[in-house]
């Protein structure tokens, strides 16, 4: 659970997940309840007529406890990345954009694809032959059919499309950190770098190229940070438990 502290108090607001966007910042402090209706992913959080929001925010009393119970934390890890997982696959579109992670040296931390279809559960064992050693996937995982986006020289955080096959892969939506993409084309206010090559920006312009905004990219690398620090600490949780 991830929360917002206000200092020399003995109460601490909180929700279920970080957003981004401005009705998910408080405002305020108080003894309430503060409905999100104006989050981004309000309809995900949505439940019936008079029930609050899962995202609401609302006061917490914390109260010290001298031992943790592994097992507690485990599941605690496991059901927020179960959760997050849910919310992508709700943001996914057919024909709009998302990121997800890798540790590639030469990518800034995630892979931007196309989505290609809508997320669905795998049926059957596969092996994604693009990855050095193969990467398996197992039945019952939840993926998406996406296409590869390709970094452009010269110019950061501009993308075009794969050419040729190896631009379609299969997307685990448990490794996806931005299901909803915004990715700008280029146009007079969003202009490739003055310094690129001719010969460079002529490719990127031939292949539409297209920019992840940099506000974009910080928001993509708090949730990279968020997911390591939960995957580290579920890691250390099941070591513990050995």
């Amino acid at each position: 659970m991830i929360t917002r502290v206000i200092k020399h108090t003995p109460q601490f607001p909180e929700r279920r997940l970080h957003a981004q966007c401005a009705s998910s910042q408080l405002a305020h402090f108080g003894n309430f309840i503060c409905p999100n209706t104006g989050c981004a992913r309000w309809k995900i959080f949505a439940q019936a007529d008079g029930e609050p929001g899962l995202n609401d925010w609302r006061t917490v009393d914390l109260q010290a406890k001298k031992e943790s119970e592994p097992r507690e934390e485990e599941e605690a890890h496991a059901q927020l990345l179960a959760g997050m997982k849910e919310m992508m696959a709700e943001l996914v579109e057919l024909n709009q954009f998302g990121a997800f992670s890798t540790e590639d040296d030469d990518a800034d931390g995630y892979y931007v694809v196309k989505w290609t279809s809508e997320p669905y559960t795998l049926q059957e064992d596969v092996e994604l032959a693009e990855y050095t050693p193969a990467m398996k996937i197992k039945a019952g995982e939840l993926v998406c059919d996406a296409e590869y986006y390709n970094k452009v020289r010269g110019a950061t955080l501009w993308y075009t499309p794969t050419q040729g096959e190896e631009r379609k892969t299969l997307v685990l939506m448990k490794q996806v950190v931005a299901a909803d993409l915004k990715l700008a084309p280029i146009c007079l206010t969003n202009k490739l770098p003055a310094g690129m090559s001719k010969a460079n920006k002529k490719a990127a312009q031939d292949l539409g190229a297209v920019r992840v905004a940099p506000e974009a990219h910080e928001v993509i690398l708090e949730e990279l940070n968020l997911r390591e620090k939960l995957e580290h600490e579920e890691a250390n949780s099941d070591l513990d438990s050995v």
